[in-house]
């Protein structure tokens, strides 16, 4: 019988099932196995039953990281593609492992890695040099610069490797001394059967053979994502909502305007809304649309409706809406005139003005 073992650091320390459960999967692997968060949810969504979402897939990933169970990297090689490389480990990182980790991606280091974008086959590792710009993604939240963290006022730049014993989250024991890593049966890597792990012995995977640290136990990483178009871009959330229902522009992204009041109203704002928008139902999406097309046409009725008494502007005797005058604030950035001409006839009449400046919430 074949299982994964997880510190009791982890299990007493974690704020939930979710991100015990995906540290299980991430430790079950050996070294070398190109772990991605996306491939679990694959898994998953292909067993009977209720379906691991993505927010929570990449909540849990957070998790860990906030809590030093792992961390990611994203960087660009030499020839401009951009990578993740996803750190991964059985004893919780300290400061000055989070440091050892960010050198390895400083501008100008030599790696040897995987690249789609710079090999005709993907199996077939190549040397480049890491570019500037470098992000790492640890404890305090969201990706900061390498550069910015290695720097003399940087937050790793004194990184103390000794951590305060037997305080959760130190990756350390009792003793202040490192915990054996767990790992699979070195004997036989492949089984993740239990075994407990040699420190130093971790590689980094499908980049180099060297140890991360050669006094302490090593994280393991994997290369979670490679791009071969260095400008490529993913689908923003209007971008998905269009492709999914045929709505313009202007509609899709007033479908993402309903979701994200209906979601606050709930008390359940939206983080990642492409994410989001990705998992919604088409069914709900088009009823979103149709409640857009509806709003829009009732708006293009009221303006037909308030242009049948034939008003002009006393300014530029055209029939409202006044053209000059819009493209005076639009274009020219002069809103005197507009303003001027709002507060003599007041918005009842000229309510193109009104609309334009945004007086008393009129739109």
């Amino acid at each position: 019988m074949r299982y994964a073992q997880i510190p009791h650091e982890a299990l007493d320390g974690l704020p939930d099932l979710n991100s015990i459960g995906l540290l299980a999967i991430m430790l079950r692997h050996r070294a070398d196995f190109p772990f991605k968060v996306g491939d679990v949810i694959k898994q998953k969504k292909a067993i009977p039953g209720p379906k691991l979402g993505e927010r929570v897939a990449y909540g849990a990933m957070t998790t860990l990281i906030q809590h030093r169970w792992a961390a990611r990297v994203k960087y660009m090689c030499g020839r401009g593609h951009m990578h993740t490389a996803v750190w991964r480990t059985a004893q919780q990182l300290t400061d000055d492992d989070l440091r050892t980790i960010a050198e390895k991606y400083t501008a100008g280091t030599e790696r040897i890695l995987h690249c789609k974008g710079c090999s005709d086959d993907p199996e077939i590792p190549v040397r480049t040099v890491i570019r500037p710009g470098a992000t790492l993604q640890g404890p305090w939240g969201d990706y900061e610069p390498i550069a910015a963290l290695l720097a003399p006022d940087g937050r790793l730049h004194d990184a103390a490797s000794a951590p305060v014993p037997g305080i959760a989250g130190t990756g350390t024991n009792r003793q202040n001394t490192p915990s054996p890593q767990v790992a699979p049966d070195p004997a036989n890597p492949g089984t993740g059967a239990p075994g407990t792990g040699e420190p130093g012995t971790f590689k980094k995977n499908r980049e180099n053979n060297s140890p991360l640290l050669p006094q302490a136990p090593q994280p393991r990483s994997e290369e979670e994502e490679d791009e071969s178009k260095p400008t490529e871009k993913r689908p923003s959330a209007a971008g998905i909502v269009a492709e999914a229902t045929g709505a313009t522009p202007a509609e899709a992204q007033g479908v993402i305007d309903r979701l994200a009041k209906a979601a606050e109203r709930q008390g359940r704002p939206i983080g990642a809304m492409a994410a989001y928008v990705r998992g919604c139902d088409p069914a709900d999406l088009a009823r979103h649309l149709a409640a857009v097309r509806k709003a829009a046409d009732t708006e293009r009725s009221r303006a037909a409706a308030r242009n049948t008494s034939g008003a002009v502007c006393s300014e530029h005797d055209a029939v409202l809406p006044c053209r000059a005058c819009r493209n005076d604030v639009e274009k020219l950035g002069d809103t005197d005139l507009a303003a001027a001409l709002l507060e003599m006839h007041g918005p009842a009449e000229r309510w193109d003005l009104a609309e334009l400046l945004n007086v008393g919430g009129v739109r």
